[in-house]
This record gives structure tokens, C-alpha cells and sequence, in this order.
């Protein structure tokens, strides 16, 4: 019995190692020096980079979290306008402002005044991908957290919510922000 139990173990190890790959060795992984905490003086070989962490954005700049959208800005002439962005730091940091606007359109301006190369984006955006501009419900949302401070927790995960141009998640969010008391009542109707 005991050599079946063996031999079941040996041939689950030997299956799984074929199966996940686990390589000829395994390595010490770097620390923050970047040199690997062996506890001795003997070379180690270095860590493996394991590649990308999550998925990859397709046209330069983050994917929408709409998955609509990002499906437009990938087979529209938008694509090729997101990468040039990408690659000017100025844009990128634009585009970033425009999500912190929460969808007021004097802060968008505003964005696109100080980093001029973001208004290809977003004329794009309206001409090719209209149904990436956030629909009503979100437009009040983004109405109903402005005055939020942009660091809170509380405005972030509403901003979210704007982002994802969900329509009845917006509207649950805002009655929320209400019901919670977060912002002025008034600028949420």
C-alpha cells in the first residue's frame, strides 16, 4: 500500500510539474537593491521578468473599463490618435484631468487649454466614439461629486462609476451620494 501511495504521489508531482511548467530551478527573487538576500557571498542568477501584470492597453492609452468603448477606440481611426497621445506625456496627463473633471465641462476645458494635445482625443472621441461620452445619469453624477475633494475615496470611486457609463449604476450612485449626505443635495438634481 505504501509504495501505491508513492508512486500516486511521485506520478500527481511529476504531472503537475509537466502541466504548470515549473521550470529547471528555482531562483531567488531580487530585493529592493535589486541584488538577491542569498546570506552568502555565492552569485545568484537573476529573477526572470514575468511580464506584464494585467491586460495591456490596446491603442496606447488605458482601455476604457467600458468595454463598448474600448472596442471603438480600437477599430476607429480614434486608436491611432490614442497612441500619439500616449506618447506625449503632456496628453496623457490631460487625459487624466478630463477624468478628474467627473464630466464638468468648464474643468474639461480647462484641461484641454493646459495640455493642448488632448482636444484630438476628445474631438475624436465625439465624432467616432460618441458612445464613450458619458450619458446623462453620469453627467449628473459627475454634477453631484464635483465639489468633492478629488483625493477622497468617496469622489474616486463615483468617478469610477462615470467611467464605466453605466447608466443606472450612475443614477444608483447619485441617490446615494444624497442619501449619505456627500455633497450639496442641490447639485445632485
Amino acid at each position: 500500500m505504501r509504495i501505491a501511495v508513492f508512486g500516486l504521489a511521485t506520478s500527481f508531482i511529476a504531472g503537475c510539474a509537466l502541466v504548470i511548467n515549473l521550470g529547471d530551478e528555482a531562483k531567488l527573487l531580487p530585493t529592493e537593491a535589486g541584488v538577491p538576500d542569498t546570506g552568502s557571498n555565492t552569485p545568484v542568477e537573476a529573477a526572470v521578468d514575468s511580464g506584464p501584470v494585467g491586460p495591456q492597453p490596446r491603442c496606447g492609452l488605458a482601455d476604457s473599463p467600458n468595454k463598448e468603448c474600448a472596442d471603438c477606440f480600437a477599430t476607429t481611426e480614434c486608436c491611432d490618435v490614442n497612441r500619439a497621445c500616449a506618447a506625449d506625456p503632456s496628453c496623457a496627463a490631460g487625459l487624466e484631468c478630463i477624468k478628474d473633471c467627473v464630466v464638468n465641462s468648464a474643468c474639461i476645458g480647462q484641461c484641454q487649454a493646459d495640455h493642448p494635445g488632448i482636444v484630438a482625443v476628445t474631438d475624436c472621441t465625439l465624432q467616432k466614439c460618441i458612445l464613450c461620452t458619458p450619458p446623462g445619469p453620469c453627467v449628473k453624477l459627475g454634477q453631484c461629486i464635483y465639489n468633492l475633494p478629488k483625493e477622497s475615496i468617496v469622489r474616486q470611486a463615483y468617478r469610477n462609476a462615470i467611467l464605466l457609463l453605466d447608466p443606472a449604476k450612475c443614477t444608483e450612485n447619485r441617490l446615494q451620494v444624497v442619501e449619505n449626505g456627500e455633497s450639496d443635495a442641490g447639485a445632485c438634481y
